[in-house]
C-alpha cells in the first residue's frame, strides 16, 4: 500500500499540467512501475472514502484538477489494455415469462421471488439495491425495508415509489427515488409488488421477506434465477448488476 501511495505521489507531482503530454507521461510512468492501472485507481477511491467515513469534507472529483487528470489518465490506460468480457443477451420478455412460469405455481415463494424480479428489472436497479447481501449483515439504514416503499394509490395504484438509501454510485448516501408504473398487463410490476406485499404484510426487516422471517438475499436470488433460466433453457449468465442485461 505505502507503494502505491508513493507512486501516486510522484505521478501526481511530476504531471500536473491538463496537456495531453503530460496523460501520456502519466500513462508512461505507471507502466514503468509495473501497477495495474485498476490497482491505482481503486487506492484513490479508498482513500477518498476513509476521508468521508472519518467525517472530512472532501471536494468533488472534478473540482480537483490534478486529481481529475491523474484519474483521466488512469482511465485512457485502463482502456487501453482492458479485455471484453464474455456477451450477455439483453433481458427480454421471453426471460421475463420463464421466470414468472417457473414462480407462478411456486406458492408465496414464487410470489416472493417475481415480486423481486419485477423491482429488479423495472426499476433497472442492482440486486444489491433491493436485497441485503446476506441475512446478518441486513441494516436498515442502507437496504430496503417496508417504509421505503410506497404507492400513490391502494384502490387504483398507478405509480410505485422505491426509495434507495444507497447505491453503488452513490457512497455519500444521498439517496434517489425510483418511480415503477402500472402497466396494467400480466407483467404489470405495480400489481406483482402490491400483491406480495398483501402477502408480507407491514413489520421490521428487510422488504423481501418470507413468512418465516427470513430475507431474500442477493446470493439466493441470484441462484433462483440462474436454475429458473437454466430450466427453461435460456442464457443464465446472470451476474447482481442491472436486469437490463443477464
Amino acid at each position: 500500500m505505502g507503494e502505491i501511495r508513493g507512486v501516486v505521489q510522484n505521478v501526481g507531482l511530476r504531471h500536473t499540467a491538463c496537456d495531453r503530454g503530460k496523460s501520456r507521461g502519466v500513462r508512461t510512468t505507471l507502466a514503468e512501475e509495473g501497477l495495474q492501472a485498476a490497482t491505482v485507481n481503486y487506492h484513490l477511491a479508498g482513500l477518498r472514502q476513509a476521508h468521508i467515513k472519518a467525517g472530512i469534507q472532501v471536494p468533488e472529483w472534478g473540482t480537483m484538477a490534478k486529481l481529475a487528470q491523474l484519474r483521466k489518465s488512469i482511465s485512457c490506460r485502463r482502456a487501453m489494455h482492458c479485455t471484453t468480457g464474455p456477451e450477455r443477451e439483453p433481458v427480454s420478455g421471453r426471460h421475463m415469462a420463464a421466470l414468472h412460469d417457473a414462480w407462478s405455481s411456486s406458492g408465496d415463494r414464487g410470489t416472493l421471488l417475481w415480486a423481486a424480479e419485477c423491482m429488479c428489472f423495472y426499476g433497472c436497479l442492482r440486486a444489491g439495491e433491493a436485497l441485503a447481501p446476506e441475512r446478518v449483515a441486513f441494516d436498515p439504514k442502507v437496504h430496503l425495508t417496508w417504509d421505503d416503499v410506497s404507492v400513490d394509490s391502494y384502490e387504483q395504484p398507478r405509480v410505485l415509489n422505491v426509495r434507495i438509501k444507497e447505491s453503488k454510485t452513490d457512497r455519500l448516501r444521498r439517496g434517489a427515488t425510483v418511480t415503477i408504473r402500472w402497466t396494467g398487463k400480466w407483467l404489470c410490476p405495480v400489481n406483482t409488488i402490491l400483491r406480495f406485499m398483501i402477502v408480507r404484510k407491514v413489520g421490521p426487516g428487510p422488504f423481501f421477506i418470507d413468512k418465516a422471517g427470513i430475507g431474500l438475499t442477493r446470493k439466493i436470488f441470484v441462484r433462483e434465477v440462474k436454475g429458473a433460466l437454466n430450466r427453461a433453457g435460456l442464457d443464465s449468465s446472470y451476474c447482481s448488476c442491472p436486469m437490463r442485461s443477464i
